[in-house]
């Protein structure tokens, strides 16, 4: 199958599972927190006096004269009324527009122009050549409802804008954002998966060295896809499942499928060719592989379970999705795979033809006339034990095992691996990180060049301003001397506060504030009585309808920044704004103070998860060195697991963190977007890629330590048990990492920032296990502990059966 017929089938298995989802998933994305933090307690604070506040959406259409001249002209005059119009028309879920702001509706509210030239609010200075359009809803800036007003809004963007091509108009804002990076990741993924699928099934066949087994895990991959999105459909009744998470599914069931099917019929297929019949072939691929692959399966659903604790959808959904991908996969290859091997026993056992049959059974008989010469020689022991096994010490992995395992070689390599990583290790915790929208949105595209403008031209705050309620003590109204006063203390104070930096008194607006101006009550009351009157009036009655409760009891500002409030500085001003609010809460007795706005939400989200991480870290550690203690029925065997996960973990986020926000970074000197420094990681880069990480390294540790203790139970020493699995499953860990590697790095080349991230994180983590820790690290720290590795089990043979086997005919020990 060439690579447009892959194409096609990942093509319809991803969208026969968005069927399934379509009706059930939500679009809520991406950083919903659950759980009480701030950000909710202050959305819920806005409820009772500004109920449309409490739920809302920001879009900001950005409107630029590609000449650079005066851009507004009549044909944008009446592009803005007709929009206006088609916009409050909107009637959808329960979706209505709040605010609809513009240069030309400020001015229908009598607003002089003179103010809006000069204020730069929505209209830029200079010659005037860009304009904005603010619009705000009744509904969650990541709900479904947003994302269907945001396709109304654009179409009716395309259908109403100026025919001459004049001026560049484009729809910004969080929900505009959702849709192309749901669709550049899903791209990004599709094409991934179109250069994994052909790559596995090739190093599949090749290793399988049969067509007709290559049947057995297309069957199973369809299966599990099946099953997976059946179960996951019902799940996403009841929960949030974020857009993104079937794609991810797709690409983790493909994945694990190949490796557990590698795993599986590679025993089978050497079973046979020992000469074993199909039944003995299945039984024996079921004892060694299907131990294998459940207790790889079972820590990684684990490792993917543990995400479950953390306060936010998106993982939850995440963890939950990947979880259920792992277990139908195992699920599905450790049954359906010996039921068909063992209902066409003819069709499958013919996979190993007489002539290797031959060949097998003419190596052992040349093996076994070698004669055997010392207990210290690893290869003589093997051969004497086991002559089917002579191809054991020809492959590259026993020549490399057996330099190495020496002492004090072993102690040597394990010291000078782990004290080269040393210096990155320090680099691998206290890395900064940043949540700004940038990261997510695809580079190059009409709606980041857009955002681009719009932040050079007014500032990056405008999609992301803060909403701070200010509700006086009961019995002090709004429209008091008391509570201006109040409330522009507070202002100026917050504008100096220690670690508010970049804050001034004329990013505030409200019925007390404006344009860096103090007001006072007898000013704004004398203008609510004519609003047509002076020349400030229309500005404080907009002010007044807009900023102060129906009931007179609280108002709101709002707080433009003037840097990005998501960006790397965002965390450090929103605590340090939470502070004062404190402070000034108790220089002020009974007045409470809010603040609400996306990047509140996203820093809670943040602190929540990274707050839960110890938490989920210490329970899923714990579960994984249960189940690998109980498996291998060692106590070392979990610790020893442990610190080379630690090792890996602490090389690539220490990498990472040299490569992203370090100036210049690691790979600057290349020039590839996907490898340059940013100066600081995406904040969910690190959280997702854990749980993925330690499942590949578990996977790949579990592989080599169940072919080691098959040795050992034999009666073999623990040095020769090393370098046999290590020569039995090296080839197979190298097939599969490279798989994997290939595959995540097609995400460097990605557009988005936060995949690039991503895929260096899990391609580094391959290869870095695959190179260094499974064939170098593990074998040397093992034969540094020797029998000890396994106690306190004991081998199924004791050495002392194992020497008798040894023993030539006659009686005598040929072993010295």
């Amino acid at each position: 199958m060439g690579l447009r017929g892959y194409a096609i089938l990942d093509n319809l298995s991803r969208s026969w599972g968005c069927f399934w989802f379509e009706s059930a998933a939500s679009n809520d994305v991406l950083f919903r927190p659950t759980g009480v933090l701030t950000g909710k307690q202050a959305a819920r604070a806005f409820e009772g006096p500004f109920p449309a506040l409490a739920s809302n959406a920001d879009f900001v259409l950005y409107i630029e004269n590609k000449a650079g001249s005066d851009v507004r002209r009549p044909e944008v005059e009446n592009f803005t009324y007709a929009l206006e119009a088609a916009v409050y028309a909107y009637r959808a879920d329960g979706t209505a527009v709040s605010a609809f702001e513009s240069y030309y509706s400020l001015l229908r509210l009598k607003i002089p122009k003179i103010v809006l030239e000069n204020s730069g609010i929505v209209l830029s200075g200079g010659n005037h050549s860009a304009t904005i359009i603010g619009i705000t809803i009744t509904s969650r800036y990541d709900s479904s409802a947003a994302k269907l007003f945001s396709k109304y809004l654009s179409k009716q963007v395309d259908a109403l804008k100026p025919r001459d091509k004049v001026d560049e108009i484009t729809l910004t804002g969080i929900p505009a954002f959702i849709e192309p990076i749901l669709d550049g990741a899903e791209q990004d993924l599709l094409h991934m998966d179109m250069i994994v699928m052909p790559l596995a099934m090739m190093v599949l066949a090749s290793i399988l060295r049969s067509l007709r087994l290559m049947a057995i895990p297309v069957l199973c991959i369809g299966c599990a896809i099946t099953t997976t999105f059946l179960i996951m459909w019902g799940v996403a009744l009841h929960m949030d499942v974020v857009a993104f998470v079937p794609s991810i599914m797709m690409s983790l069931m493909i994945a694990m499928s190949i490796d557990y099917s590698l795993f599986l019929l590679s025993r089978y297929r050497e079973a046979l060719q020992s000469g074993s019949d199909n039944t003995e072939a299945v039984t024996l691929m079921l004892q060694s592989g299907g131990h294998t692959i459940l207790v790889s399966g079972a820590t990684i659903c684990v490792c993917f379970t543990g995400m479950l604790f953390f306060p936010l959808d998106m993982l939850q959904s995440f963890g939950l999705g990947s979880a259920l991908s792992v277990s139908i996969c195992l699920a599905v290859n450790i049954t359906l795979t010996p039921a068909m091997l063992l209902k066409f026993p003819r069709f499958f056992a013919k996979c190993v033809s007489e002539q290797d049959i031959l060949k097998q059974r003419a190596a052992q008989t040349s093996g076994g006339v070698r004669a055997v010469n010392t207990l210290t020689d690893s290869q003589d022991i093997i051969l004497r034990a086991h002559p089917s096994r002579s191809e054991t010490f020809s492959t590259c992995w026993w020549r490399c095992g057996s330099r190495m395992l020496h002492f004090p070689v072993n102690l040597a390599i394990v010291v000078t691996v782990v004290g080269m990583l040393v210096p990155i290790f320090t680099f691998s915790v206290g890395f900064p990180t940043t949540n700004t929208i940038t990261d997510m949105l695809p580079r190059s595209t009409p709606a980041t060049d857009a955002l681009n403008r719009l932040d050079s031209t007014f500032g990056p705050g405008v999609l992301y301003p803060y909403r701070m309620l200010v509700t006086p003590p009961p019995g002090v109204p709004v429209m008091s001397d008391q509570y201006f006063r109040a409330a522009q203390w507070f202002v100026q104070g917050l504008s100096s506060a220690p670690g508010v930096l970049n804050t001034s008194v004329n990013d505030f607006t409200g019925v007390m504030v404006g344009l860096g101006l103090n007001l006072s009550v007898s000013e704004v009351a004398n203008c609510l009585t004519n609003c047509s009157g002076e020349q400030l009036c229309p500005v404080m009655c907009n002010a007044n309808k807009q900023f102060v409760s129906t009931v007179q009891n609280s108002s709101f500002l709002l707080m433009v920044p003037q840097f990005d409030p998501c960006g790397d500085h965002g965390d450090a001003w929103l605590k340090a704004s939470r502070a004062y609010i404190a402070t000034f809460e108790q220089l002020f007795p009974g007045y409470q103070v809010h603040i609400a706005g996306v990047a509140a939400d996203t820093f809670d989200a943040v602190d929540a998860v990274y707050g839960a991480l110890p938490t989920m870290l210490a329970i899923t550690s714990a579960v994984v060195l249960v189940i690998t203690a109980f498996a291998f029925k060692s106590v070392l065997v979990p610790l020893r697991g442990v610190f080379t996960i630690a090792v890996t973990l602490g090389f690539v986020y220490g990498f990472a963190s040299l490569t992203y926000t370090h100036q210049p970074g690691a790979f600057d000197w290349l020039g590839l977007a996907g490898l340059k420094s940013q100066g600081a990681l995406f904040w969910l880069v690190p959280v997702m890629t854990f749980a993925i990480i330690v499942g590949v390294g578990l996977d790949y540790d579990i592989f080599l330590l169940v072919r080691v203790k098959e040795f050992w139970d034999e009666g073999y020493p623990l040095k020769e048990s090393v370098l046999a699995g290590l020569s039995k499953t090296g080839s197979i860990i190298t097939a599969a990492g490279l798989i994997m590697a290939i595959a995540f790095s097609g995400l460097l080349f990605s557009s988005q920032a936060a995949l690039n991230q991503l895929s260096f994180y899990l391609v580094f983590a391959v290869l870095f296990e695959t190179f260094l820790v499974r064939p170098v690290l593990v074998p040397c720290v093992m034969d540094l502990f020797g029998e000890a590795n396994f106690w306190p089990g004991k081998p199924k043979h004791s050495l002392a059966s194992f020497r008798a086997s040894l023993l030539d005919p006659r009686g005598v020990d040929v072993s010295y």
